[in-house]
């Protein structure tokens, strides 16, 4: 739920104070296996800047709005960053007790109930199951 992926204006923003922010986010690293997770940490916290406004919490529910209109329900599924603290995340977006949010949003916004479960976690769980099976 990083707000560089989700605002246009939070990302330009983010450009104007940070040229680039993005380019090192994938690049590929030579750090032992067992550093991966702090090279990745320090990379995603290059991309917050405290002093930007966080987007609102619609932006969110637009985003996902948005991925159902091109690919449906079934292949969306939700992925927070929420192991990586201090990365900016929309507005009411902290932690993980505001995930209840995201399906009032929702449902708000007239989704069907199987739709629902399907988005909050019921299309990743399916993968899991596909891919565990074999």
């Amino acid at each position: 739920f990083y707000s560089g992926f989700l605002s246009q204006p939070y990302l330009d923003e983010l450009r104007e104070n940070h040229p680039d922010p993005l380019a090192t986010l994938n690049e590929p690293t030579t750090v032992a296996p067992k550093d991966l997770d702090r090279v990745a940490r320090e990379r995603l916290y290059a991309l917050t800047d405290q002093a930007i406004p966080r987007p609102p919490f619609s932006d969110l529910l637009n985003h996902i709005d948005h991925a159902v209109s091109i690919v449906g329900p079934d292949h969306v599924g939700l992925g927070s960053d929420l192991d990586v603290p201090g990365l900016s995340t929309p507005a009411g977006f902290d932690d993980v007790t505001a995930f209840p949010h995201i399906t009032a949003g929702l449902v708000e916004r007239g989704y069907r109930t199987e739709d629902i479960e399907k988005i909050m976690g019921g299309n990743w769980m399916r993968i899991f199951d596909e891919v565990t099976a074999a």
